[in-house]
């Protein structure tokens, strides 16, 4: 609980605010382009209070959003991760380190044991876009 309001307020104006902004603009293209369209939510990260609630707040904008555009043809789907290991996140770790804290995400996630790659995220974001995933 060492986070406070300055902090929620950053993490709901660049988490929920980016969603946000993306899924309109996203809209107001697909739109004229219904009905074989998809919207996708990606989001991952470290777990503080903030970025829970930010993470939550997205959840429940896809929600109304699907509910929204659902009468216009449009899917809105959310891609909704738990914590993975990325190149950004791995520069400075050995081979060991790296498969350590892998492990470590793993047992937090839902599916334990089982370590998740970026690339599984970008394949399943990918699919939901697709004409195939109607």
């Amino acid at each position: 609980m060492r986070r406070n309001q300055t902090s929620i307020a950053f993490f709901a104006g660049v988490d929920l605010g980016g969603a946000f902004l993306g899924a309109k603009h996203a809209a107001r293209v697909m739109l004229p382009q219904r009905p074989a369209q998809s919207a996708c939510t990606a989001i991952a990260g470290i777990s503080t209070h903030s970025y829970a609630a930010s993470k939550y707040g997205i959840l429940g904008l896809a929600k109304n959003l699907a509910a929204e555009l659902g009468q216009y043809g449009l899917r809105v789907n959310c891609v909704s991760p738990y914590g993975l290991m990325t190149g950004m996140g791995t520069v400075h770790l050995s081979e060991a380190e790296i498969t350590q804290a892998e492990m470590g995400l793993s047992e937090m996630g839902h599916l334990r044991g089982q370590i998740l790659k970026a690339d599984s995220v970008a394949r399943a974001a990918l699919y939901l876009a697709s004409d195939e995933a109607n």
